[in-house]
């Protein structure tokens, strides 16, 4: 049975919140771009746990058809045997600008009956005609994880919509953050209009790469992660920070909005931390009606959809960045999740980037599967470099 505990503002939870800065290297020059957190919390000095008509080009494009599972737990009994097979990986056709290649796949995992997760991804935004004859048009990548919950209609939207209004924002490419900001914002305003016509309260985390020229920008809304191997799995970077009830700086927002946090016993017996109102294990989503409509009893305070968007300059020594769905660091660390890449393209230096690529998808998922993780799972590796192991 499980138990419930509702927390009282100011409640510490540092102990079981997913760190997911714990034994990784600090990105040098990373960037924050804006303000991602509400303006009542800029100066808390509480420390933070972890740190128009425009048309865009469809090749290269893959579209998958995940929901939030929450807790790591690396005391779980591994199998020597994966319970599961997977569907063979989609990969790249040609490089473009910094990116080398890239591997993509999703599923459902081994206890959902549906998988809500979605992935887009563009290998080149080609360019729009409302903006051909301004500056010359860089090298854009565009991959996106789209976690669903309650359904796959938010995650569905966003895959098919987000890189659409960020192509069409007029500060792209010149300000891709403030493209991305602004994308995200209308997202938000689109998909909740949708909502309150079709009586959809089904919402998203999102984690994208937006890959412009020689910088990368990271934007995420929930626990959906981003990270990045360097010197052939040496370093293991963070490069988003989960949105959850757990966290110090969250809680107080949620706090001071006037929604409460509380806590319930998983199926693992580790404590889950939800906020209310709408009873969800993140505390950033796009969607989520229930939650943000005050008519349904919500509070758009309190679960909020302000990215964080990060960017940094790519360097030769970056070997490969990663997207991931919580389901796959529910049950391991970005230091797992590294190794396992790295491990599982052992021995094909002579095969070709884009198969290595799909090789590590395959060997992070699956062994998500043996450490039995209870969610949807999907994965994206996008390769700056050749990864040979040195």
């Amino acid at each position: 049975m499980k138990s419930k505990k509702l927390l009282a503002a100011g409640t510490s939870s540092r102990q079981q919140y997913r760190s997911s800065s714990t034994d990784l290297t600090p990105l040098p020059g990373i960037e924050k771009c804006g303000h991602s957190t509400p303006a009542c919390l800029r100066n808390l000095s509480q420390k933070r746990l972890s740190p128009n008509n425009g048309k865009t080009s469809t090749k290269s494009t893959v579209k998958f058809s995940f929901l939030a599972q929450e807790v790591l737990n690396n005391s779980l009994e591994i199998p020597k045997e994966c319970p599961k097979t997977l569907k063979p990986s989609s990969i790249s056709r040609a490089s473009c600008g910094k990116v080398l290649a890239y591997a993509a796949n999703t599923d459902k995992g081994l206890r959902r009956k549906k998988n809500e997760d979605r992935i887009m991804i563009i290998a080149s935004f080609s360019e729009p005609q409302n903006k051909m004859h301004e500056a010359a048009w860089p090298n854009c990548s565009y991959f996106g994880i789209f976690d669903g919950h309650g359904g796959d209609g938010c995650s569905s939207f966003l895959r098919d919509k987000l890189h659409q209004f960020i192509i069409e924002s007029h500060f792209f490419p010149s300000f891709p953050h403030k493209a991305i900001k602004e994308a995200l914002e209308k997202a938000e305003n689109e998909f909740m209009k949708i909502s309150k016509e079709t009586n959809d309260k089904s919402g998203s985390c999102a984690v994208i790469a937006l890959i412009v020229g020689q910088v990368c920008y990271i934007a995420n809304i929930g626990d959906s992660r981003a990270l990045m191997s360097g010197l052939s799995g040496k370093h293991v970077y963070s490069l988003t920070t989960d949105h959850k009830p757990a966290d110090p700086q969250e809680q107080t927002r949620i706090f001071q909005a006037g929604g409460l946090v509380y806590s319930t016993t998983s199926w693992n017996r580790s404590k889950v931390y939800r906020v209310l109102p709408g009873k969800l294990s993140v505390s950033r989503t796009i969607g989520d009606a229930d939650a943000k409509n005050i008519e349904m009893g919500g509070n758009p305070s309190v679960v909020i959809s302000t990215p964080e968007i990060r960017k940094f300059e790519i360097k030769p020594e970056y070997d490969f960045i990663m997207l991931g769905s919580d389901g796959i660091f529910d049950t391991m660390t970005n230091r797992d999740v590294v190794d396992k890449a790295w491990e599982s393209i052992d021995g094909l230096n002579g095969e070709l980037t884009q198969t290595k690529c799909a090789k590590a998808v395959e060997g992070v998922i699956l062994e998500s599967f043996k450490r039995q993780t209870r969610d949807n799972v999907s994965a994206v590796i996008i390769a700056l470099r050749t990864l040979i192991q040195n």
